[in-house]
């Protein structure tokens, strides 16, 4: 159980990380 919950948190950071990426991106693109 504990081990999924990591792993689950790590998944979400990356997700989050690459959300922010990509929003940027998009910021930058449209100015």
């Amino acid at each position: 159980m504990r081990f999924i919950r990591i792993r689950l948190r790590y998944v979400w950071k990356t997700f989050e990380i690459l959300d922010i990426i990509i929003k940027k991106r998009q910021g930058g693109q449209n100015l």
